[in-house]
């Protein structure tokens, strides 16, 4: 059994040596930048010094964010939790030693979420060496694991959603409890629970789905390791093409008026979960700029008078991205119409579906961009109406292919770009 665990083992530090001589600077601006955070919400947190808990406020902060973590894990998160080599569990699953190799995954997993459990501990507490820091790290590490076994258990068996919803529902209300014994029954229950469904209750992987997912993450950690791209984007198209979604058209409440409007629906949907999380980022990135004095260690980013505007920018840099992939899957289906694809509906008909799915989607966003960045409620409206009516006139003429379509398209990306600074009025 050695054996296995040694051969596990430099097979991972050979990989990370690769990954390190290949992707060493990205690493380092990624870690330079994590310091700088870090330093900034110490020093944010610990407004009072260390030894002094935070405001109220700054703790339902960190709570959220811990909560939002859970939630994405539970419930959103694809792949598996749980990593084993795809070499190991084609060799091993049918033999005794697999339970033993997927134990030290999942302690190593615990591992690994103790540092994260440490450092919002001590951001609630204050960073005072006392036994209730101890006792916070506990419960939250254990809070975040129970977020990694839901995750696990809803990836072999999406059955249980209801279980699983259930059960993230009370490890959160604990997390977010006042009472001390309330906190730790019902995270530490919930934690128990899982531990116990986990390794006694659920024999059974669905070993098919998990061997072609490791055996994916095994072939891109491979080629990113010999810093081959191009074989990265061919084997993340192949994968994408062959992709299983349970959102389909015939499923939702299909009529002849509403039919394109539910396929854009469903395109968007699907649009890479990396792609709508970077756009989310650039929104909360935008906020933390104008908003916060979380960036005001850095030049020019940090400048009061330059804070404001770099908001702005960002936020709308993220709804320009989202007009470009509506527009896209607009220009995709008038093209293959134009080829040959019956639709029983006019280009017009087309346009204006996508006209209304762009301004529910773009109303929605305003209205969570607004209350994020304080803005007043008129002028968030305000914000709503006419940033529809700039993306109105955007897709018409890109729909129709008009004449001076580019400079036309310039003005109105201007006009929507000053159109942001509603937010901020």
């Amino acid at each position: 059994m050695s054996k296995v665990y040694g051969a596990i083992i430099k097979h991972r530090l050979r990989t990370t040596r690769n990954m390190l001589r290949h992707y060493w600077p990205s690493l380092l601006g990624l870690i330079l930048g994590l310091a700088f955070l870090g330093n900034r919400l110490l020093a944010l947190a610990m407004g009072g010094g260390t030894g002094f808990p935070p405001e109220s406020k700054q703790v339902y902060y960190l709570l959220g964010a811990l909560t939002i973590m859970n939630a994405y894990r539970t419930f959103i998160q694809e792949t598996p939790p749980i990593t084993v080599n795809a070499a190991t569990l084609h060799h091993l699953y049918h033999t005794s030693y697999f339970r033993r190799v997927l134990a030290a995954e999942h302690v190593w997993t615990l591992a690994k979420n103790m540092p994260t459990a440490l450092f919002f501990a001590g951001l609630v507490d204050g960073f005072r060496l006392s036994p209730q820091i101890i006792a916070n790290t506990l419960l939250i590490g254990g809070y975040l694991y129970s977020g990694v076994l839901l995750s696990w258990m809803r990836y072999h068996d999406a059955k249980k959603m209801s279980r699983l919803a259930a059960a993230y529902v009370l490890s959160s209300a604990g997390l977010w409890a006042n009472a001390s014994a309330v906190r730790w029954l019902l995270v530490g229950g919930i934690t128990l629970w899982s531990v116990y469904w986990t390794f006694l209750k659920m024999r059974v992987l669905d070993i098919s789905k998990y061997y072609r997912d490791m055996a994916f993450l095994d072939e891109m950690t491979s080629v990113a390791s010999r810093f081959d791209m191009a074989r990265m984007a061919q084997i993340t198209a192949e994968r994408n093409a062959v992709r299983r979604h349970s959102l389909l058209l015939y499923r939702l409440p299909l009529k002849r008026h509403n039919a394109v409007f539910l396929k854009g629906v469903i395109s968007t949907v699907r649009t890479s979960d990396r792609v709508l999380i970077v756009l989310l980022g650039f929104v909360v990135l935008g906020v933390l700029v104008a908003k916060t004095p979380l960036l005001d260690g850095l030049p020019f980013i940090g400048d009061p008078i330059a804070k404001a505007p770099i908001g702005v920018v960002l936020i709308m840099t993220a709804y320009a991205n989202l007009s470009e992939i509506l527009k896209k899957q607009l220009n995709t289906l008038i093209e293959k119409h134009g080829k040959g694809l019956f639709l029983p509906v006019s280009r017009q008909h087309l346009v204006t579906s996508y006209l209304v799915l762009g301004s529910l989607i773009f109303t929605a966003t305003s209205l969570l961009a607004g209350w994020l960045m304080g803005g007043k409620w008129v002028l968030v409206l305000a914000f709503c109406v006419l940033y529809s009516v700039m993306f109105s006139l955007d897709l018409t003429i890109e729909a129709n292919n008009m004449k001076f379509k580019r400079p036309i398209t310039g003005v109105i990306r201007v006009i929507s770009l000053a159109l942001g600074f509603l937010f901020v009025a």
